[in-house]
Protein backbone atom coordinates (compact mmCIF):
# COMPACT_ATOMS: atom_id res chain seq x y z
CA UNK A 1 0.00 0.00 0.00
CA UNK A 2 2.81 2.23 -0.55
CA UNK A 3 1.93 4.69 -3.40
CA UNK A 4 4.98 7.15 -2.83
CA UNK A 5 4.61 9.36 -5.94
CA UNK A 6 8.31 10.80 -5.30
CA UNK A 7 9.86 11.22 -8.84
CA UNK A 8 7.52 8.71 -10.22
CA UNK A 9 6.14 11.11 -12.57
CA UNK A 10 9.15 11.22 -14.78
CA UNK A 11 9.43 10.71 -18.23
CA UNK A 12 12.08 8.02 -17.71
CA UNK A 13 9.38 5.78 -15.70
CA UNK A 14 8.38 3.05 -18.26
CA UNK A 15 6.17 0.00 -18.09
CA UNK A 16 7.85 -2.71 -16.24
CA UNK A 17 9.04 -5.98 -17.54
CA UNK A 18 9.27 -9.47 -16.16
CA UNK A 19 8.39 -8.16 -12.74
CA UNK A 20 6.13 -9.68 -9.96
CA UNK A 21 2.40 -9.04 -10.66
CA UNK A 22 2.01 -6.67 -7.68
CA UNK A 23 5.48 -4.27 -9.09
CA UNK A 24 3.42 -4.49 -12.47
CA UNK A 25 0.63 -3.24 -10.56
CA UNK A 26 2.21 -0.50 -9.42
CA UNK A 27 3.64 0.22 -12.64
CA UNK A 28 0.09 0.50 -14.49
CA UNK A 29 -0.50 3.10 -11.82
CA UNK A 30 2.22 5.10 -12.51
CA UNK A 31 1.43 5.31 -16.50
CA UNK A 32 -2.41 6.31 -15.56
CA UNK A 33 -3.34 2.51 -16.68
CA UNK A 34 -5.43 2.76 -13.28
CA UNK A 35 -8.14 0.12 -14.83
CA UNK A 36 -5.40 -2.72 -15.53
CA UNK A 37 -4.21 -1.79 -11.86
CA UNK A 38 -7.22 -2.90 -10.20
CA UNK A 39 -7.65 -6.07 -12.50
CA UNK A 40 -3.76 -6.98 -11.68
CA UNK A 41 -4.60 -6.34 -7.60
CA UNK A 42 -7.86 -8.20 -7.90
CA UNK A 43 -5.91 -11.15 -9.32
CA UNK A 44 -2.96 -10.97 -6.53
CA UNK A 45 -5.55 -10.99 -3.83
CA UNK A 46 -7.45 -13.58 -5.46
CA UNK A 47 -4.35 -15.69 -5.62
CA UNK A 48 -3.34 -14.77 -2.06
CA UNK A 49 -6.75 -16.19 -0.83
CA UNK A 50 -6.60 -19.17 -2.71
CA UNK A 51 -3.28 -20.37 -2.18
CA UNK A 52 -3.65 -19.79 1.51
CA UNK A 53 -1.09 -17.00 1.74
CA UNK A 54 -3.43 -14.80 4.59
CA UNK A 55 -0.19 -12.68 6.08
CA UNK A 56 -0.32 -10.48 3.01
CA UNK A 57 -4.35 -10.50 2.51
CA UNK A 58 -4.63 -7.01 3.98
CA UNK A 59 -2.61 -5.71 2.01
CA UNK A 60 -3.84 -7.13 -1.47
CA UNK A 61 -6.73 -5.77 0.39
CA UNK A 62 -5.68 -2.23 1.05
CA UNK A 63 -4.06 -1.99 -2.31
CA UNK A 64 -7.43 -2.72 -4.35
CA UNK A 65 -9.63 -0.40 -2.11
CA UNK A 66 -6.89 2.48 -2.75
CA UNK A 67 -7.05 1.68 -6.59
CA UNK A 68 -10.54 2.02 -6.46
CA UNK A 69 -10.67 5.30 -4.83
CA UNK A 70 -8.34 6.67 -7.90
CA UNK A 71 -11.05 5.73 -9.70
CA UNK A 72 -12.90 7.59 -7.99
CA UNK A 73 -14.99 4.84 -7.03
CA UNK A 74 -16.38 5.37 -2.74
CA UNK A 75 -19.08 2.78 -1.73
CA UNK A 76 -16.99 0.17 -2.99
CA UNK A 77 -13.59 0.55 -1.19
CA UNK A 78 -15.19 1.13 1.58
CA UNK A 79 -17.35 -1.81 1.72
CA UNK A 80 -13.72 -4.18 1.33
CA UNK A 81 -12.29 -2.49 3.82
CA UNK A 82 -14.73 -2.32 6.40
CA UNK A 83 -16.22 -6.20 5.70
CA UNK A 84 -12.43 -6.88 6.57
CA UNK A 85 -11.87 -4.63 9.94
CA UNK A 86 -15.55 -5.45 11.29
CA UNK A 87 -15.14 -9.70 10.70
CA UNK A 88 -12.03 -10.65 9.30
CA UNK A 89 -13.93 -11.38 6.18
CA UNK A 90 -12.18 -10.71 2.79
CA UNK A 91 -14.73 -12.43 -0.05
CA UNK A 92 -16.38 -8.87 -0.43
CA UNK A 93 -14.41 -8.21 -3.71
CA UNK A 94 -15.71 -11.42 -5.19
CA UNK A 95 -19.62 -11.40 -4.46
CA UNK A 96 -21.64 -11.50 -7.50
CA UNK A 97 -23.88 -8.73 -7.55
CA UNK A 98 -21.31 -6.31 -5.49
CA UNK A 99 -18.19 -7.14 -6.15
CA UNK A 100 -15.13 -5.83 -7.92
CA UNK A 101 -15.34 -7.78 -11.37
CA UNK A 102 -19.24 -7.09 -11.78
CA UNK A 103 -18.82 -3.19 -11.11
CA UNK A 104 -15.78 -2.99 -13.66
CA UNK A 105 -17.24 -4.91 -16.15
CA UNK A 106 -20.31 -3.10 -16.52
CA UNK A 107 -18.40 -0.05 -17.25
CA UNK A 108 -17.24 -1.11 -20.78
CA UNK A 109 -18.40 -0.51 -23.71
CA UNK A 110 -16.88 -3.64 -25.77
CA UNK A 111 -15.95 -1.59 -28.39
CA UNK A 112 -14.27 0.34 -27.03
CA UNK A 113 -11.63 -1.85 -24.89
CA UNK A 114 -8.04 -2.16 -26.04
CA UNK A 115 -6.17 -5.72 -26.74
CA UNK A 116 -4.59 -5.96 -24.07
CA UNK A 117 -7.01 -4.64 -21.47
CA UNK A 118 -9.81 -7.72 -22.91
CA UNK A 119 -6.56 -10.04 -22.12
CA UNK A 120 -6.50 -8.75 -18.43
CA UNK A 121 -10.43 -8.66 -18.44
CA UNK A 122 -10.51 -12.42 -19.52
CA UNK A 123 -8.16 -13.14 -16.51
CA UNK A 124 -10.45 -10.96 -14.16
CA UNK A 125 -13.24 -13.44 -15.28
CA UNK A 126 -10.73 -16.70 -14.62
CA UNK A 127 -9.79 -15.33 -11.15
CA UNK A 128 -14.13 -14.54 -10.23
CA UNK A 129 -14.53 -17.93 -11.23
CA UNK A 130 -11.83 -19.68 -9.58
CA UNK A 131 -13.16 -18.24 -6.72
CA UNK A 132 -16.86 -19.51 -6.67
CA UNK A 133 -15.43 -22.60 -7.08
CA UNK A 134 -13.29 -23.15 -4.68
CA UNK A 135 -15.14 -21.10 -1.94
CA UNK A 136 -18.34 -21.79 -3.10
CA UNK A 137 -19.67 -21.83 0.33
CA UNK A 138 -18.55 -18.67 1.19
CA UNK A 139 -19.88 -17.14 -2.21
CA UNK A 140 -22.87 -18.51 -3.45
CA UNK A 141 -25.05 -19.56 -0.06
CA UNK A 142 -28.44 -18.22 -0.09
CA UNK A 143 -29.24 -15.06 -0.10
CA UNK A 144 -27.02 -13.57 -2.43
CA UNK A 145 -25.48 -10.16 -1.11
CA UNK A 146 -27.87 -7.03 -2.74
CA UNK A 147 -26.02 -4.25 -4.71
CA UNK A 148 -24.15 -1.90 -2.50
CA UNK A 149 -25.87 1.50 -1.15
CA UNK A 150 -24.79 3.78 1.45
CA UNK A 151 -26.95 2.24 4.02
CA UNK A 152 -25.56 -0.87 3.68
CA UNK A 153 -22.18 0.14 3.68
CA UNK A 154 -22.91 2.90 6.90
CA UNK A 155 -23.95 -0.32 8.69
CA UNK A 156 -20.58 -2.09 8.37
CA UNK A 157 -18.75 0.64 9.05
CA UNK A 158 -20.10 0.57 12.09
CA UNK A 159 -19.40 -1.86 12.82
CA UNK A 160 -15.66 -1.36 12.85
CA UNK A 161 -13.53 -0.40 15.75
CA UNK A 162 -9.92 0.12 16.37
CA UNK A 163 -9.42 -1.78 20.09
CA UNK A 164 -5.42 -3.39 19.67
CA UNK A 165 -5.29 -6.10 22.19
CA UNK A 166 -2.14 -5.45 24.33
CA UNK A 167 0.60 -5.84 24.68
CA UNK A 168 1.37 -6.93 20.96
CA UNK A 169 0.96 -4.10 18.65
CA UNK A 170 -1.38 -4.26 15.64
CA UNK A 171 0.27 -5.00 12.23
CA UNK A 172 1.58 -1.81 9.95
CA UNK A 173 -0.89 -3.24 7.39
CA UNK A 174 -3.97 -3.12 9.77
CA UNK A 175 -3.24 -0.02 10.93
CA UNK A 176 -2.60 1.57 7.42
CA UNK A 177 -6.62 0.16 6.29
CA UNK A 178 -8.07 1.89 9.07
CA UNK A 179 -5.92 5.07 7.72
CA UNK A 180 -7.51 4.14 4.55
CA UNK A 181 -10.87 3.66 5.83
CA UNK A 182 -10.91 7.02 8.08
CA UNK A 183 -9.88 8.71 4.32
CA UNK A 184 -12.56 7.38 2.71
CA UNK A 185 -15.17 8.29 5.48
CA UNK A 186 -13.86 11.64 5.27
CA UNK A 187 -14.80 11.98 1.17
CA UNK A 188 -18.52 10.86 1.88
CA UNK A 189 -20.94 12.85 3.78
CA UNK A 190 -22.58 10.29 4.60
CA UNK A 191 -19.51 8.72 6.66
CA UNK A 192 -18.53 11.72 8.16
CA UNK A 193 -20.03 10.70 11.72
CA UNK A 194 -17.65 7.45 11.41
CA UNK A 195 -14.68 9.56 10.21
CA UNK A 196 -14.87 11.29 13.87
CA UNK A 197 -15.48 8.22 15.57
CA UNK A 198 -12.72 6.43 13.54
CA UNK A 199 -9.94 9.42 14.16
CA UNK A 200 -10.71 9.19 17.61
CA UNK A 201 -9.95 5.80 18.61
CA UNK A 202 -7.24 5.87 16.34
CA UNK A 203 -5.70 8.99 18.15
CA UNK A 204 -6.34 7.98 21.63
CA UNK A 205 -4.43 4.44 20.92
CA UNK A 206 -1.56 7.30 19.57
CA UNK A 207 -1.28 8.92 22.53
CA UNK A 208 -0.85 5.88 24.12
CA UNK A 209 1.72 4.45 22.26
CA UNK A 210 3.68 7.55 20.28
CA UNK A 211 6.60 5.47 19.60
CA UNK A 212 4.80 3.08 17.01
CA UNK A 213 4.02 6.08 14.69
CA UNK A 214 7.62 6.22 13.82
CA UNK A 215 7.53 2.69 12.81
CA UNK A 216 4.82 3.61 9.64
CA UNK A 217 7.00 6.34 8.31
CA UNK A 218 8.88 4.08 5.86
CA UNK A 219 6.62 2.95 3.28
CA UNK A 220 3.52 4.30 4.56
CA UNK A 221 4.02 7.98 4.92
CA UNK A 222 1.56 9.13 3.05
CA UNK A 223 -1.52 7.11 4.51
CA UNK A 224 0.21 8.55 7.87
CA UNK A 225 -0.44 12.05 6.88
CA UNK A 226 -3.70 11.73 5.75
CA UNK A 227 -4.49 10.57 8.94
CA UNK A 228 -2.64 12.87 10.88
CA UNK A 229 -4.58 15.96 8.61
CA UNK A 230 -7.98 14.55 9.47
CA UNK A 231 -6.99 13.99 12.88
CA UNK A 232 -6.19 17.89 12.79
CA UNK A 233 -9.11 18.91 11.24
CA UNK A 234 -11.68 16.92 13.68
CA UNK A 235 -10.03 15.89 16.81
CA UNK A 236 -9.88 19.16 19.54
CA UNK A 237 -6.40 19.84 21.03
CA UNK A 238 -6.01 20.92 24.61
CA UNK A 239 -7.11 24.58 25.69
CA UNK A 240 -7.68 26.60 28.30
CA UNK A 241 -11.02 27.07 29.41
CA UNK A 242 -11.37 30.60 28.77
CA UNK A 243 -10.65 30.94 25.50
CA UNK A 244 -13.22 28.02 24.46
CA UNK A 245 -15.63 28.83 22.05
CA UNK A 246 -13.99 32.22 20.93
CA UNK A 247 -13.25 32.71 17.67
CA UNK A 248 -9.51 33.45 16.89
CA UNK A 249 -8.15 32.48 20.35
CA UNK A 250 -9.97 28.78 20.87
CA UNK A 251 -7.60 26.36 18.82
CA UNK A 252 -10.72 24.11 18.29
CA UNK A 253 -13.33 26.53 16.87
CA UNK A 254 -12.29 25.43 13.54
CA UNK A 255 -12.46 22.03 14.42
CA UNK A 256 -14.86 19.35 12.25
CA UNK A 257 -15.77 17.53 15.08
CA UNK A 258 -17.04 20.42 17.26
CA UNK A 259 -19.15 21.34 13.87
CA UNK A 260 -20.68 17.59 14.18
CA UNK A 261 -21.25 17.57 17.43
CA UNK A 262 -23.18 21.21 16.92
CA UNK A 263 -27.23 20.95 16.52
CA UNK A 264 -26.37 22.37 13.61
CA UNK A 265 -24.89 20.05 11.32
CA UNK A 266 -27.87 17.75 12.60
CA UNK A 267 -30.20 20.77 10.99
CA UNK A 268 -28.54 21.31 7.69
CA UNK A 269 -29.16 17.61 7.26
CA UNK A 270 -32.51 17.69 7.60
CA UNK A 271 -32.76 20.77 5.22
CA UNK A 272 -35.99 20.33 2.24
CA UNK A 273 -33.50 22.01 0.16
CA UNK A 274 -29.68 21.59 0.49
CA UNK A 275 -27.46 23.65 -0.75
CA UNK A 276 -25.69 23.63 -3.92
CA UNK A 277 -22.59 21.64 -4.11
CA UNK A 278 -18.92 23.75 -5.49
CA UNK A 279 -16.16 20.72 -5.44
CA UNK A 280 -12.90 21.55 -5.03
CA UNK A 281 -10.90 19.51 -6.63
CA UNK A 282 -7.10 18.61 -6.17
CA UNK A 283 -4.76 17.52 -3.90
CA UNK A 284 -5.30 17.34 0.16
CA UNK A 285 -5.34 20.43 0.67
CA UNK A 286 -8.71 20.57 -0.86
CA UNK A 287 -10.07 19.04 2.32
CA UNK A 288 -9.47 22.26 5.00
CA UNK A 289 -12.86 23.76 3.79
CA UNK A 290 -14.55 19.69 2.73
CA UNK A 291 -18.01 19.77 3.98
CA UNK A 292 -18.52 23.65 5.27
CA UNK A 293 -21.56 25.70 4.33
CA UNK A 294 -20.14 29.55 2.93
CA UNK A 295 -22.45 32.12 2.23
CA UNK A 296 -22.05 34.50 -0.62
CA UNK A 297 -24.97 36.53 0.48
CA UNK A 298 -27.71 38.59 -1.84
CA UNK A 299 -28.90 36.55 -4.39
CA UNK A 300 -26.11 33.84 -4.74
CA UNK A 301 -26.77 32.42 -1.27
CA UNK A 302 -24.71 29.65 0.15
CA UNK A 303 -22.44 27.03 -1.42
CA UNK A 304 -21.74 23.06 0.72
CA UNK A 305 -18.04 22.28 -0.15
CA UNK A 306 -17.53 18.97 -1.46
CA UNK A 307 -13.98 17.95 -1.87
CA UNK A 308 -12.64 15.82 -4.55
CA UNK A 309 -9.44 14.39 -4.00
CA UNK A 310 -7.04 13.34 -6.07
CA UNK A 311 -4.34 12.09 -4.23
CA UNK A 312 -1.12 12.87 -4.89
CA UNK A 313 -2.42 15.55 -7.50
CA UNK A 314 0.63 18.18 -8.78
CA UNK A 315 0.06 21.09 -10.86
CA UNK A 316 2.54 19.56 -13.10
CA UNK A 317 0.32 16.60 -13.86
CA UNK A 318 -2.48 19.13 -15.60
CA UNK A 319 -0.19 20.42 -18.15
CA UNK A 320 0.30 18.84 -21.32
CA UNK A 321 4.05 17.86 -20.83
CA UNK A 322 3.35 15.22 -17.93
CA UNK A 323 3.22 11.48 -19.22
CA UNK A 324 -0.05 9.83 -18.28
CA UNK A 325 -0.26 9.19 -14.57
CA UNK A 326 -2.76 7.89 -12.37
CA UNK A 327 -3.00 11.32 -10.67
CA UNK A 328 -4.19 12.91 -14.07
CA UNK A 329 -6.64 9.96 -14.60
CA UNK A 330 -7.84 10.54 -11.18
CA UNK A 331 -8.20 13.46 -11.63
CA UNK A 332 -10.05 13.25 -15.30
CA UNK A 333 -12.74 10.76 -13.38
CA UNK A 334 -13.60 13.54 -11.07
CA UNK A 335 -14.37 15.64 -13.67
CA UNK A 336 -16.57 13.24 -15.52
CA UNK A 337 -18.31 12.50 -12.30
CA UNK A 338 -19.36 15.66 -11.52
CA UNK A 339 -19.07 18.06 -14.30
CA UNK A 340 -20.59 15.51 -16.52
CA UNK A 341 -22.45 17.63 -19.60
CA UNK A 342 -26.50 17.13 -19.49
CA UNK A 343 -27.01 15.92 -16.22
CA UNK A 344 -26.63 18.40 -14.28
CA UNK A 345 -22.88 18.51 -14.12
CA UNK A 346 -21.02 21.45 -12.04
CA UNK A 347 -20.68 24.65 -14.13
CA UNK A 348 -17.97 25.64 -11.43
CA UNK A 349 -15.07 24.18 -9.90
CA UNK A 350 -12.16 25.16 -7.53
CA UNK A 351 -8.99 23.66 -8.65
CA UNK A 352 -6.14 23.69 -5.70
CA UNK A 353 -2.80 22.36 -6.92
CA UNK A 354 0.84 22.76 -6.58
CA UNK A 355 1.88 22.75 -3.05
CA UNK A 356 3.67 19.12 -4.29
CA UNK A 357 5.21 21.06 -7.04
CA UNK A 358 6.59 23.82 -4.72
CA UNK A 359 7.92 20.79 -1.82
CA UNK A 360 9.24 18.30 -4.72
CA UNK A 361 12.38 19.49 -7.12
CA UNK A 362 10.86 23.21 -7.53
CA UNK A 363 13.27 24.85 -4.72
CA UNK A 364 16.29 24.88 -6.12
CA UNK A 365 14.34 26.80 -10.01
CA UNK A 366 14.42 30.14 -10.83
CA UNK A 367 11.65 32.49 -11.46
CA UNK A 368 11.48 31.64 -14.86
CA UNK A 369 11.51 28.00 -14.58
CA UNK A 370 8.81 28.62 -11.94
CA UNK A 371 6.97 30.79 -14.02
CA UNK A 372 7.07 28.40 -17.12
CA UNK A 373 5.62 25.41 -15.03
CA UNK A 374 2.91 27.71 -13.76
CA UNK A 375 2.10 29.05 -17.23
CA UNK A 376 1.93 25.16 -18.55
CA UNK A 377 -0.40 24.26 -15.43
CA UNK A 378 -2.75 27.18 -16.62
CA UNK A 379 -2.84 26.37 -20.27
CA UNK A 380 -3.69 22.67 -18.86
CA UNK A 381 -6.59 24.18 -17.14
CA UNK A 382 -7.61 26.16 -19.97
CA UNK A 383 -7.99 23.00 -22.44
CA UNK A 384 -10.07 21.06 -19.35
CA UNK A 385 -12.25 24.33 -19.94
CA UNK A 386 -12.49 24.15 -23.48
CA UNK A 387 -13.58 20.36 -23.53
CA UNK A 388 -16.58 19.70 -25.22
CA UNK A 389 -17.66 16.99 -23.02
CA UNK A 390 -17.98 18.37 -19.90
CA UNK A 391 -20.28 21.24 -18.16
CA UNK A 392 -17.27 23.30 -16.71
CA UNK A 393 -18.05 26.97 -17.72
CA UNK A 394 -15.28 28.63 -15.20
CA UNK A 395 -12.21 27.54 -12.64
CA UNK A 396 -11.30 29.10 -9.98
CA UNK A 397 -7.67 28.30 -8.46
CA UNK A 398 -6.90 28.46 -5.20
CA UNK A 399 -3.09 29.53 -4.00
CA UNK A 400 -0.45 27.25 -2.09
CA UNK A 401 -1.19 27.90 1.19
CA UNK A 402 1.59 29.22 3.90
CA UNK A 403 3.95 26.82 5.37
CA UNK A 404 3.22 26.54 8.99
CA UNK A 405 5.89 27.74 11.56
CA UNK A 406 8.00 24.67 13.12
CA UNK A 407 10.74 24.64 15.68
CA UNK A 408 14.45 25.82 14.60
CA UNK A 409 16.17 22.35 14.01
CA UNK A 410 16.02 19.63 11.51
CA UNK A 411 15.28 21.10 7.45
CA UNK A 412 15.20 24.58 8.57
CA UNK A 413 16.84 25.77 5.08
CA UNK A 414 15.32 24.01 3.35
CA UNK A 415 11.67 24.95 4.70
CA UNK A 416 13.01 28.51 4.37
CA UNK A 417 13.82 28.11 0.79
CA UNK A 418 9.99 26.56 0.51
CA UNK A 419 8.45 29.22 1.67
CA UNK A 420 10.67 31.37 -0.74
CA UNK A 421 9.28 29.05 -4.16
CA UNK A 422 5.63 28.80 -2.80
CA UNK A 423 5.78 32.75 -2.60
CA UNK A 424 7.30 32.47 -6.38
CA UNK A 425 4.55 30.33 -7.30
CA UNK A 426 1.52 32.29 -6.18
CA UNK A 427 3.19 35.45 -7.26
CA UNK A 428 3.43 33.66 -11.15
CA UNK A 429 -0.03 32.26 -10.69
CA UNK A 430 -1.28 35.88 -9.98
CA UNK A 431 0.06 37.42 -12.78
CA UNK A 432 -0.20 35.00 -15.36
CA UNK A 433 -3.85 34.80 -14.27
CA UNK A 434 -4.01 38.77 -14.68
CA UNK A 435 -2.25 38.95 -18.10
CA UNK A 436 -5.26 38.74 -20.45
CA UNK A 437 -6.70 36.40 -22.46
CA UNK A 438 -3.68 35.11 -24.53
CA UNK A 439 -1.73 33.62 -21.02
CA UNK A 440 -4.38 33.21 -18.66
CA UNK A 441 -7.63 33.21 -20.52
CA UNK A 442 -11.16 33.95 -20.03
CA UNK A 443 -13.24 31.78 -17.06
CA UNK A 444 -9.82 31.14 -14.99
CA UNK A 445 -9.46 33.37 -11.90
CA UNK A 446 -6.81 33.64 -9.07
CA UNK A 447 -8.70 33.48 -5.83
CA UNK A 448 -5.82 35.75 -4.40
CA UNK A 449 -6.05 35.48 -0.48
CA UNK A 450 -2.91 34.46 0.24
CA UNK A 451 -1.14 37.46 1.63
CA UNK A 452 -3.71 37.16 4.19
CA UNK A 453 -2.86 34.00 5.46
CA UNK A 454 0.86 34.91 6.55
CA UNK A 455 1.60 36.13 10.17
CA UNK A 456 2.62 39.83 10.31
CA UNK A 457 4.64 39.53 13.18
CA UNK A 458 6.54 36.13 12.35
CA UNK A 459 10.57 36.80 11.15
CA UNK A 460 10.51 35.08 7.58
CA UNK A 461 8.54 34.90 4.65
CA UNK A 462 5.26 33.52 4.23
CA UNK A 463 4.21 32.20 7.87
CA UNK A 464 1.10 30.73 8.01
CA UNK A 465 -0.95 32.30 10.76
CA UNK A 466 -0.88 30.10 14.13
CA UNK A 467 -4.75 30.11 14.46
CA UNK A 468 -4.97 29.06 10.51
CA UNK A 469 -2.76 25.60 10.99
CA UNK A 470 -4.66 22.24 11.49
CA UNK A 471 -1.69 21.16 13.37
CA UNK A 472 0.33 18.85 10.92
CA UNK A 473 2.62 21.94 9.82
CA UNK A 474 1.09 21.81 6.24
CA UNK A 475 -2.36 22.17 5.87
CA UNK A 476 -4.86 24.49 6.95
CA UNK A 477 -7.93 24.47 9.23
CA UNK A 478 -11.43 25.73 8.06
CA UNK A 479 -10.44 29.11 9.09
CA UNK A 480 -9.28 30.84 6.32
CA UNK A 481 -13.25 30.43 4.99
CA UNK A 482 -13.65 34.24 4.82
CA UNK A 483 -10.49 34.77 2.79
CA UNK A 484 -12.03 32.28 0.78
CA UNK A 485 -15.26 33.82 0.53
CA UNK A 486 -14.07 37.24 -0.29
CA UNK A 487 -11.58 36.25 -2.69
CA UNK A 488 -14.08 34.69 -4.66
CA UNK A 489 -16.30 38.10 -4.96
CA UNK A 490 -13.59 39.93 -5.61
CA UNK A 491 -11.92 37.30 -8.62
CA UNK A 492 -14.16 38.88 -11.28
CA UNK A 493 -15.94 35.53 -11.95
CA UNK A 494 -19.60 34.90 -12.38
CA UNK A 495 -21.42 34.56 -9.27
CA UNK A 496 -24.36 33.14 -10.64
CA UNK A 497 -23.53 29.60 -12.07
CA UNK A 498 -20.88 29.24 -8.67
Amino acid sequence: MNYAIDRLDRPESKKEQNCSPTERAYSDLRLGETVHAVIHFFNNLGNAILNSDFSIIPEQLGDLAQSLDFLAFTLLPLHIISSYLSTGEFFSPFHHTSGVCAVILSKFNKAEISADLKILLLSMRQTQQRMEEEHAKFLINPPLPPPLTPSIVLNTVANVTFKPHPPTPPPKTVVVLFFLLLKLCYLNETFLPQSFRIATELSVWFDLNRKYKSTLVAGHKSHLAYFELIAGLLIDVPSKERYRGIKGTDPNYWKMGRYLNQQQYKQQQQQQQPLRKLYIVGDSHSLSLAWRNLDWGGDVGGRRIVPAVCTGIKAFHLTTECRPFFTKTNFDQQIRLHCCRGQSGAKTIVVCAGEIDTREGMVREGRSDIRGTVENFVSGLKTLLNLEDNSIEQILVMPVCCHAKRPKKGRVIGREARRVTVGIWNACLREVLEGGEEIGGEGIYFLDYFDALADKEEEGEGILLKELSCGDGTHMNGGFEDFFVRAVRESGCNMEIL
